[in-house]
């Protein structure tokens, strides 16, 4: 289907990795991972908030991001250098958020803050979204 392939071009498209859009679309990296699968007989698809968010982000209607070949979308809405000047935009926004921590260090500074595990030796907080962190 359409969906999978659609969202892994589109992360080509801006350079992000799975875990950037991870970070960047507040989902799990298996999520994503699942839906740009190309070794999965049946990538995972989104449900219709998923999809909503991601079709936001990326300035492109639901409707196409799930449905449309690739193709078509680099003809029309990803040829459009106004869309991708607001989504690149948002990708720094968002990027501005994130705050590197090291795995052991004191957390007192992140009260209040998501924070992310990453695989490996550090960590990633969020400035506060309303959810709080098991650590501290």
């Amino acid at each position: 289907m359409a969906w999978g392939d659609n969202m892994r071009r589109l992360f080509g498209v801006h350079d992000l990795t799975n875990a950037d859009a991870a970070d960047l679309l507040g989902f799990s990296q298996q999520a994503i991972s699942e839906w740009v699968s190309k070794t999965r007989a049946e990538p995972r698809q989104p449900n219709l908030t998923t999809l909503l968010r991601c079709a936001d982000f990326f300035h492109i209607s639901g409707d196409r991001l799930a449905r449309a070949d690739f193709a078509e979308l680099l003809e029309q809405e990803l040829a459009d250098a106004d869309r991708f000047r607001q989504v690149e935009a948002e990708i720094r926004r968002r990027r501005s958020k994130l705050v590197p921590v090291r795995i052991g260090e004191p957390t007192e500074l992140l009260k209040g803050t998501r924070v992310a595990k990453l695989r490996g030796k550090s960590t990633t907080a969020r400035k506060a979204t309303g959810r709080e962190s098991g650590l501290g």
